[in-house]
């Protein structure tokens, strides 16, 4: 089938639409409610406080592990310091 025949998805050429929108379209559309926003906010922010608790999860952890070793630390230190030397 050549592109003159009927291009390339086999449709033809006249068949596509060119013109202009449809004018009854133009009266279904409706105002977004308030009850449908708030529904959408909700979800966004349900999805981003999940998102929040699996950082804080992931996280979390290897702050603890590292403050726990900066203790130990600070702690092994100061236990080899004598009186005297302290400032």
């Amino acid at each position: 089938m050549s592109e003159a025949e009927g291009g390339s998805q086999g449709m033809n050429v006249e068949d596509l639409e060119t013109g202009e929108p449809v004018r009854e379209l133009l009266n279904l559309e409706y105002d977004t409610s308030p009850v449908f926003l708030t529904g959408v906010r909700r979800k966004i922010h349900r999805r981003v406080a999940t998102a929040h608790v699996a950082s804080f999860s992931w996280n979390l952890p290897k702050a603890i592990l590292l403050e726990l070793i900066r203790l130990l630390g600070h702690s092994f230190g100061a236990l080899g310091d004598t009186k005297g030397t302290r400032k």
